[in-house]
């Protein structure tokens, strides 16, 4: 009984402590609402847009895009079988692909990370596409202010060094996108002793003496976009043979690759001009003038006061130097764009066949720097156009190092 009488009284006593508990958590009640406020006063309307039926159309058209595709697709820049072979391995994706271009963008190297020959994933989404898509120059729209347009807004290439010599930084501002792939490649053709050398940097004032190298490629030289180099009038680094000052030229310094190569789509003739990106027809010899005249308003063709007559007198005088020396070859019948005779393939021991590894062209290294220099100003293609001053510089001291 007494057991009973204990638990009756803490149950009583743990009831009373919840109806306290409870009672002690109620929430206070909200307090009414207070008096509204007077409204502000109206902002100011903004000005009207432009309307896009008149302003996006200027580009967004389909005349315009048609002739866009149109010139690419015909371009080099465009050339689809780029991607059948050098646009899917490593040290050649970087420039012969969109991917492979893309990517080094992203990476900040100078390949991408892998060969991508088929099989491969990347292939998958490769094939068709051209070397050179929309996205690899341009990002859409970069700014939308009226005030800036036109304005096809070129991606923003930081500057960089050169793959020819590292101790050379590379910055033309917005050619950037264009000379990350126009620049010279290292000189991996040239061996002393059995070894791959790069004259400029192999051995102390190497590059002038009168030791024998072998070139073991027939395509010996800067590779075929050499441009950079040549419009910065820095990239030659030591094969700026000593001679003639070197100092360049003023007048096409502030003018980006774009100003020039890549005019409006319908400023194009014979295949030239818009994204057709060169600027004459090889095939037809016409040029297009349209960006000289306007500063060159009597200007008939690209040979302004002689300068590109002069660069190819240049170039044919060493060409001549090397068909006498035997390590070029005049091609019977066949007349060259600077107006030599030779297809410019370097040619093996005792004239004979290409130049290989198996069959080099010993040559001293001085003679080995000139037919470099001989090499880039050829592949450049300007004649003097890029950098007058500084092409004739080289090419005058070349040919006397010859």
């Amino acid at each position: 009984m007494m057991k009973k009488k204990s638990l009756l009284r803490i149950n009583l006593f743990a009831a009373l402590i919840l109806i306290i508990v409870a009672s002690g958590c109620e929430k206070p009640k909200d307090g009414d609402d207070g008096v509204n406020g007077i409204n502000g006063t109206n902002g100011v309307d903004g000005l009207n847009g432009q309307d896009a039926n008149a302003f996006c159309k200027t580009c967004h058209n389909e005349a315009n895009w048609t002739a866009v595709q149109n010139q690419l697709a015909a371009s080099k820049h465009g050339y689809a079988a780029n991607l059948a072979n050098e646009g899917q391995q490593r040290d050649c994706a970087p420039c012969h692909s969109a991917q492979g271009y893309l990517e080094t963008m992203a990476t900040g190297l100078d390949t991408p990370a892998v060969n991508h020959l088929v099989g491969t994933t990347w292939t998958d989404s490769y094939i068709g596409n051209y070397s050179l898509t929309c996205n690899v120059c341009h990002s859409f729209h970069g700014t939308l202010d009226q005030a800036d347009f036109p304005n096809y807004a070129p991606n923003a290439v930081p500057p960089f060094k050169s793959k020819f010599n590292k101790n050379i930084v590379l910055d033309l501002g917005t050619s950037n996108v264009c000379i990350r792939c126009h620049q010279n490649r290292p000189n991996t053709s040239v061996t002393f002793g059995g070894v791959t050398v790069n004259l400029d940097t192999m051995y102390n004032n190497y590059l002038y003496s009168s030791d024998s190298v072998k070139i073991v490629s027939s395509r010996y030289g800067g590779h075929h976009g050499p441009q950079a180099q040549l419009k910065a009038g820095v990239g030659m680094g030591d094969y700026e043979i000593p001679g003639v000052a070197y100092v360049n030229s003023t007048g096409h310094a502030n003018l980006s690759c774009g100003d020039c190569h890549v005019l409006s789509t319908a400023n194009n003739t014979d295949s030239t001009g818009g994204h057709y990106y060169k600027l004459k027809n090889l095939r037809t010899g016409n040029e297009n003038i349209s960006k000289c005249l306007s500063c060159h308003p009597t200007a008939t063709s690209q040979d302004m006061n002689g300068v590109q007559t002069t660069v190819r007198g240049l170039l044919q005088a060493i060409e001549a130097k090397g068909i006498l020396n035997h390590w070029l070859i005049a091609t019977p019948g066949y007349t060259n764009d600077y107006g030599g005779h030779s297809n410019g393939m370097i040619i093996g021991k005792n004239g004979t066949g290409n130049a290989t590894a198996a069959n080099p062209r010993t040559v001293t290294a001085k003679q080995a720097a000139a037919i470099f220099i001989f090499c880039v100003c050829r592949d450049d293609m300007s004649y003097g156009v890029h950098n007058s001053k500084y092409i004739q510089a080289l090419l005058t001291n070349a040919l006397a190092a010859l």
